[in-house]
């Protein structure tokens, strides 16, 4: 599925408005598992995950990097860090598809954190990719096409992610 593709699937700003009226409650929930060093944010939208884990002093000294697909929502954090909203931390901001495989390289993070996104790639399979398994197995019904495809995009993404955290303590962060 190529970026445009993607982008041009939904109204981005109702979206934003969504991923920021629960943002609060998506960072508390994950805090506590913020480990220091690299911390990435794949599907960051408008950076507010990562604004809320730049604020925490344990992390500062970290390098903080947000991913995300759509240009809009990276506008949107660009003027955030210009505006210095991320408290002075490293922070990078990365335009890219996360299907397309890894984004940082191998045992590289310490920390990656993806909020809704596992549900966008179950939930909003690549039409050419479902096209595909459709033609591939003749008779089989365009929903269950679309959860072998969901599925398999989802489970190469996690793999990947899997791929990209350093090796070594498993469990709560202290932050």
């Amino acid at each position: 599925m190529n970026i445009e593709e993607v982008s041009g699937l939904r109204d981005f700003n109702a979206y934003a408005r969504q991923m920021e009226d629960n943002s609060d409650q998506k960072f508390a929930e994950t805090a506590s598992f913020i480990l220091p060093g690299r911390v990435g944010d794949i599907g960051c939208a408008t950076g507010l995950w990562l604004k809320n884990a730049s604020k925490i002093v344990s992390l500062h000294g970290s390098q903080f990097f947000g991913v995300d697909i759509a240009k809009g929502f990276l506008t949107i954090c660009d003027d955030r860090l210009a505006e210095g909203e991320f408290s002075g931390a490293d922070i990078s901001f990365i335009r890219h598809n996360a299907l397309d495989g890894m984004v940082f390289p191998p045992n590289s993070m310490d920390t990656i954190h993806t909020s809704s996104l596992t549900h966008e790639i179950f939930s909003y399979a690549s039409k050419k990719s479902v096209q595909e398994c459709m033609r591939e197995n003749p008779g089989e019904s365009l929903f269950t096409a679309h959860r072998k495809v969901g599925s398999r995009q989802l489970r190469h993404f996690i793999a990947d992610r899997y791929a990209e955290l350093r090796p070594g303590e498993i469990g709560r962060a202290h932050v």
